[in-house]
């Protein structure tokens, strides 16, 4: 099965784009490479979630998905 960063690329027009950028700026203020795969796939999975580009996406967008996955994790 695909990554989410691949499955967003396939199924978001210019998510790709995007997210090369998104590399880009985090390589250029030196990122670790685990950080920046990291950070893209979640970049990626609420790009997916919505099917927005990530500049598209609103305030309201990033706080219903993070509350949407803080209601359906257990806290320890």
């Amino acid at each position: 099965m695909a990554n989410f960063i691949q499955r967003a690329s396939d199924s978001i027009s210019g998510f790709g784009q995007s997210y090369e950028k998104f590399s880009k700026q985090l390589l250029i203020e030196q990122y670790s490479p685990g950080s920046i795969k990291s950070y893209g796939h979640k970049l990626a999975a609420i790009s997916f979630h919505f099917k927005k580009l990530p500049e598209h996406l609103s305030e309201d967008d990033c706080r219903d998905y993070f509350s949407m996955l803080l209601s359906r994790t257990p806290s320890p």
